[in-house]
């Protein structure tokens, strides 16, 4: 006798992982694996009416943001009073004392004009 569906939060994580599995071992954009696709995406639904889970993926969504290097969290671009101009006019991205010894931007420093 069949073993009954486990519809529990767990037990669909568990199904949604096997999914997974056999998903990535299907032939790349086979039938198979656009079929098994459409099951793990309403698998994915039936998670999100549960709000705990609702809300673990929103904050897993707002913690693996991209990051942009030109923004700080304040709004205010993250260069602001940071960039300098080298003794010829051109702009570095960080002052120079930040910069390590060894690096190109002292080397171009150091060059003789």
């Amino acid at each position: 006798m069949p073993k009954e569906p486990d519809w529990s939060v767990p037990g669909m994580m568990n199904a949604r992982d096997a999914l997974n599995d056999t998903i990535g071992s299907a032939p790349q954009g086979s039938r198979q694996q656009s079929v098994l696709m459409g099951i793990r995406d309403r698998i994915d639904d039936s998670l999100s009416a549960v709000p705990a889970e609702r809300q673990a993926r929103q904050t897993y969504a707002e913690m693996n943001r991209p990051l942009d290097a030109f923004k700080s969290d304040m709004g205010a671009p993250f260069v602001e009073g940071v960039v300098e101009k080298d003794r010829f006019g051109g702009k570095f991205m960080l002052p120079t004392s930040g910069c390590p010894a060894s690096s190109s931007v002292q080397a171009m420093q150091a060059w003789p004009r």
